[in-house]
């Protein structure tokens, strides 16, 4: 049976829809697979360039700081971006298959990051790249040598970047459900500038934090009793929800 609004709250459940345009965050882009990946994609794919970055100097000590700068613009020219990027897509996708398809947690993270094998596709990455650049003429065959025999210090820095990217991840994760969890006692305060406060250190902590399932949709239901309070806050209206409020702004 299909629960009938009033006019009260059709009316709320249209702001809220017409909002849904204007927020940076929502709840469907952050389910979105696409947009799951493309973060992990970036926090890992820096993981790896600074990985590349320490580990360039680390095997080519002798070498001063422009020179490695061309070493690192010629695997460049071979394609290290590209091939890592794809590395890391590719494993995050196949991890996400293996474990069941929904990352809910930064544990999640880490067993897909182990069974789609990351570090193992870096390192292909790394020596398809040297090859190309060889072959090309960009990097000469004693340099490209130096790189392969040195390669497990970039992968060993790659995966310790990526572990305290995620240790990072859990901090901010951690952050926000304490925020999270502290807004019901604060809307029960029906100060708004209480509300309004928590909900901005919540809209600035969910920039930090990857699209986990269950999480995003808690901030979603927060999302929507926020639009709902800062309406009723404007026509002067009591800062109480009622029992029917909080299911729409759950359901939408």
């Amino acid at each position: 049976m299909v629960m009938e609004l009033t006019p009260v709250l059709e009316n709320e459940r249209k702001v809220i829809e017409n909002l849904e345009d204007e927020k940076t965050l929502t709840i469907a882009k952050n389910l979105d697979v696409d947009k799951a990946n493309s973060f992990f994609l970036n926090k890992f794919g820096q993981a790896v360039n600074d990985a590349i970055d320490s580990g360039l100097k680390s095997i080519l000590p002798d070498f001063i700081e422009d020179n490695v700068i061309e070493v690192k613009n010629a695997l460049i020219q071979g394609g290290i971006k590209e091939a890592t990027s794809k590395a890391i897509d590719t494993a995050i996708t196949t991890g996400k298959e293996v474990i069941g398809g929904v990352i809910n947690s930064v544990s999640d993270v880490k067993q897909a990051v182990k069974e789609g094998n990351l570090i193992s596709g870096v390192s292909k990455a790394i020596d398809g790249a040297v090859d190309i650049a060889k072959n090309l003429n960009f990097l000469k065959t004693d340099i490209a040598d130096r790189i392969k025999k040195g390669k497990d210090i970039i992968l060993n820095t790659t995966s310790n970047n990526i572990d305290n990217a995620l240790e990072q991840q859990n901090k901010h994760i951690e952050k926000l459900e304490s925020y999270c969890d502290k807004w019901d006692g604060i809307v029960n305060k029906k100060d708004f500038s209480k509300i309004e406060s928590q909900y901005k250190k919540i809209q600035k902590e969910l920039l930090e934090v990857a699209p986990l399932v269950d999480l995003m949709k808690s901030v979603n239901n927060i999302e929507n009793q926020y639009e709902l309070l800062k309406t009723k806050n404007k026509k002067g209206e009591e800062l109480v929800l009622t029992q029917e409020e909080k299911e729409l702004c759950n359901n939408l």
